[in-house]
């Protein structure tokens, strides 16, 4: 099984001169355990409340560029600190949902 992956890279000495850059090869354990947060996190954002998951969605760019505050309290048609206490509590049940995949304990 081959440990690293050869990508062919320009040399700036020269266009006709390459070398070759080695990356390690992914582990199946990292592969497998990206797989499974990446699973968790969409699960426990299915599971959200509409309000908190789309508080998270617009701050942190979920769909599109992350929005400052104000422009998600804007969009929500809320105040700043309620839209802050909704990714509060969202971010909190997300912690909860993926706590086994991410080995942390909930507080």
């Amino acid at each position: 099984m081959r440990d690293t992956w050869a990508f062919p890279v320009a040399v700036l000495a020269g266009p006709e001169e390459l070398a070759e850059l080695r990356v390690p090869a992914p582990d199946a354990f990292d592969i497998v355990a990206e797989s499974e947060r990446s699973t968790a996190l969409r699960e426990g954002l299915r599971r959200l409340p509409m309000p908190e998951r789309q508080v998270l969605a617009l701050r942190y760019g979920l769909v599109g560029e992350p929005l400052e505050w104000q422009q998600v309290s804007a969009l929500m048609g809320c105040s700043e600190r309620t839209a802050r206490r909704a990714a509060s509590r969202g971010l909190a049940r997300l912690k909860e949902a993926m706590a086994p995949v991410l080995l942390v304990e909930p507080r």
